[in-house]
């Protein structure tokens, strides 16, 4: 019985569709942890702008002269003319950007993922549980089929004696003909049962053959083993109440909740710190690092947030 589960159990496309999905939840899982750290980066950037109009604006085109005469004391070059007005900043380096606080919704996520491991692993061994109940109620009905087709060729030879016994009474006057008619009839309807579960006995075994991809002929049971003890099933019958489908819906409700409140976490407010270290920019004004530290409060967006969490509330009803 073990041999030919496992047999089925290789081949099913179901099982390997419940592990991929266990993979992808694990997968899943991974990428909510990658939340917590924070992102390194490099990066470039330039700006261009119109040129400004040098007689509306005196104090930047004394700050760009300054900027360009400290410019050429460095490189030995000068530019005069319209190239004041023309100046576009660029900047590169290397940066970092770490979110601080984001009303728990990281934390809360990961903990759906989490959950979702649990109901996806649960699933499969339910999954699992419930193909080893099918392999089982088709080989042993296989093995009552092939039970009873033999007690029937069994009761047919005895069948077969009583009516030629019969006969003969019958020719010497000891037993009346409806004996032998009834035994006759009996005779018949026995094959006619033969014929039924031999029938019966042969889509059976169809079935596991294809289950097992194999072919029909080659199939051969054995005979099961000695029957588990009353202990032994005591304590089956009380795993069996431990229903892994329970339990991994109980786990699929607990990652509802945990997006419940992820989503709730959209009212709050968000903190994050961005810095970048400037390998090269123009205009150069001597600093080569900066920080930002940055606070935003929702205010409006729409109804996203709200929706969400009406969302999830109804899935968690």
């Amino acid at each position: 019985m073990n041999e030919v589960y496992l047999q089925v159990l290789r081949r099913s496309e179901q099982d390997e569709i419940r592990k991929e999905d266990l993979a992808v939840a694990q997968a899943r899982y991974r990428q909510s942890l990658s939340s917590y750290y924070p992102e390194i980066f490099l990066f470039g950037r330039k700006s261009f702008y119109d040129k400004y109009d040098e007689d509306d604006n005196s104090q930047l085109e004394t700050l760009l002269r300054q900027q360009q005469s400290q410019s050429s004391n460095t490189t030995g070059s000068t530019s005069t003319g319209s190239g004041f007005r023309t100046i576009d900043p660029y900047q590169a380096g290397v940066g970092f950007r770490w979110p601080i606080f984001s009303g728990f919704q990281t934390y809360y996520e990961s903990q759906a993922r989490d959950a979702e491991i649990s109901s996806a692993a649960l699933n499969r061994q339910r999954y699992r549980q419930l193909l080893y109940r099918d392999v089982g109620e088709v080989y042993f009905q296989i093995l009552e089929y092939e039970k009873t087709t033999q007690i029937l060729k069994e009761e047919q030879q005895a069948l077969r004696a009583r009516i030629g016994e019969l006969a003969r009474r019958v020719r010497i006057g000891r037993s009346s003909q409806g004996e032998l008619l009834a035994a006759q009839s009996e005779y018949s309807n026995s094959r006619v049962e033969l014929e039924r579960v031999e029938g019966l006995r042969q889509v059976s075994t169809e079935l596991l053959a294809f289950l097992m991809n194999a072919p029909a002929e080659s199939i051969v049971l054995a005979e099961p083993g000695p029957l588990p003890g009353q202990r032994q099933l005591t304590a089956y019958l009380e795993k069996v109440e431990k229903r892994t489908d329970l339990r991994a819906a109980m786990k699929t409700l607990d990652a509802e909740k945990a997006r419940l409140q992820s989503e709730k976490g959209g009212h709050y407010p968000e903190a994050s710190v961005e810095g970048s270290y400037y390998m090269s920019q123009k205009p150069d004004f001597g600093r080569d690092w900066g920080i930002t530290l940055s606070i935003e409060i929702p205010l409006f967006e729409g109804g996203n947030t709200y929706y969400a969490v009406r969302e999830y509330e109804a899935l968690v009803r």
